[in-house]
């Protein structure tokens, strides 16, 4: 599945180990990544509705996307 971010900084933060550690502490760095790789590796959404962690459609002006939790209130 491709993925897709909002701009090139945070494209930056997200797949940067050491930045995202920074940025969001290592727990939540640790999720980021997992949660990436998992977005790479399936082929659809409704794969990720069946791997760990929550993923769920949006509503209203966020109807189209998914959020997928992280940890500690982090989407």
């Amino acid at each position: 599945m491709e993925v897709y971010f909002r701009d090139k900084r945070l494209q930056r933060l997200l797949t940067d180990d050491r930045a995202c550690s920074r940025e969001f502490g290592s727990a939540c760095a640790r999720k980021i990544k997992i949660r990436l790789l998992l977005l790479d590796q399936a082929a659809t959404l409704e794969e990720l509705q069946h791997a760990p962690g929550r993923c769920h459609a949006l509503k209203g002006d966020r109807k189209g996307q998914f959020a997928v939790d992280l940890t500690g209130g982090f989407r």
